[in-house]
């Protein structure tokens, strides 16, 4: 024990030592534990500008192969539980073909519904109608009587005439030529008070209650087409010729307002690659140049294109998991280019990342 005692500051000193060596090697050898996420992001972005050299030439990047018109999110325009799936992962879809079914129990009696206020609404477009058409005829009959009544009076005025003629000649009393003035008095306000009932007539015809009626038929039909159109939209269609990408529901999966997860993702048109270029080299870079793609992970598989778009701004990288902030300043920028492959070769995979050599000749 006195031995142990006598040795232990030998003993802690190699100990101290040893420890020492073994810290000095892995700093030489290890890459610092200590950058963070900024001393991390520079150090990719410097990796990234080694490797966006020029070659002969040339630009070397990387991209991405991407559809044509982009990826949408697809989801049902009505709420609902789904019935029934009719597309998988990958599945090329023509446009209007099915994609899902919801249930449509509420939405078909909303349409019964409609359906019988719009048939209510017809019976009393009809029933006024009808209305007008009794008036009419009534005013028909009233017209015919103000015509007969205007008949006896000029009749009764003929016979008036004839008895002051015949009274002047000594034949006939005075009584009768007075009872016939009195008859013709009687029929002249006969005839005015019949006109008085025409003229009711011309301002009581229901006119109003048909157009009435009328509106209110054409708001029966939007309320019927409205149902329609909510028990078609529990049949979600494709909206153009592509490819489900991915199906996010199944069976019982729901939708409604505090659901915002899309039922798929899908695209149309064909697929192209999206190069990314740093700004260094972004002057090179011109539209109907040719381009060599390589696969990244396999640089046996390669395909040849040209340069067919070139965008006017940069902008930062894009995460494949979400939209670039355009309004963050400290993100690395970089101009994206689309690169369309020449026909006749097999087609690579969405998402698959490459290696592009862009021949600025």
């Amino acid at each position: 024990m006195r031995w142990i005692r006598h040795k232990m500051p030998w003993i802690l000193g190699l100990l101290l030592l040893t420890g020492s060596l073994l810290g000095a090697n892995r700093m030489m050898h290890n890459p610092r534990s200590d950058e963070g996420p900024r001393g991390r992001a520079a150090s990719a972005q410097r990796n990234r500008a080694n490797s966006a050299s020029t070659d002969q030439g040339g630009i070397n990047c990387q991209g991405l192969v991407v559809p044509e018109l982009e990826l949408t999110p697809l989801a049902p325009s009505q709420m609902g539980e789904v019935v029934e799936v009719f597309v998988r992962n990958e599945q090329k879809v023509k446009k209007d073909e099915r994609l899902l079914r919801l249930g449509d129990e509420p939405a078909r009696f909303k349409l019964r519904e409609a359906e019988s206020g719009l048939m209510v609404a017809k019976a009393m477009l009809s029933e006024a109608k009808a209305a007008v058409e009794k008036v009419k005829l009534e005013r028909l009959g009233q017209k015919l009587k103000v015509d007969a009544k205007r008949r006896e009076y000029d009749a009764r005025k003929i016979e008036l005439a004839d008895a002051e003629r015949m009274h002047q000649a000594g034949v006939g009393s005075d009584e009768k030529i007075q009872a016939a003035r009195k008859m013709l008095e009687a029929l002249d306000i006969a005839v005015q008070a019949e006109e008085i009932v025409l003229k009711i007539y011309d301002v009581s015809v229901p006119d109003y209650k048909v157009d009435q009626a009328a509106a209110n038929v054409k708001l029966a039909e939007t309320k019927r087409d409205e149902a329609q159109r909510m028990l078609d939209a529990c049949v979600m269609k494709a909206p153009a010729d592509g490819v489900i990408v991915r199906s996010y529901v199944g069976i019982g999966s729901k939708f409604g307002p505090q659901i915002q997860q899309p039922a798929f993702l899908f695209y149309s048109g064909g697929l192209t690659v999206r190069a990314e270029v740093d700004q260094e080299w972004a002057s090179m870079v011109k539209e109907g140049q040719t381009a060599r793609v390589v696969d990244y992970a396999n640089s046996n598989q390669v395909w040849t294109g040209k340069v067919t778009f070139v965008a006017n701004s940069f902008l930062p990288r894009r995460d494949a998991a979400m939209l670039p902030d355009v309004f963050q300043q400290n993100q690395e920028r970089v101009l994206e280019c689309r690169i369309t492959l020449d026909p006749g070769q097999s087609m690579p995979r969405l998402n698959q990342k490459m290696r592009i050599y862009i021949n600025p000749s």
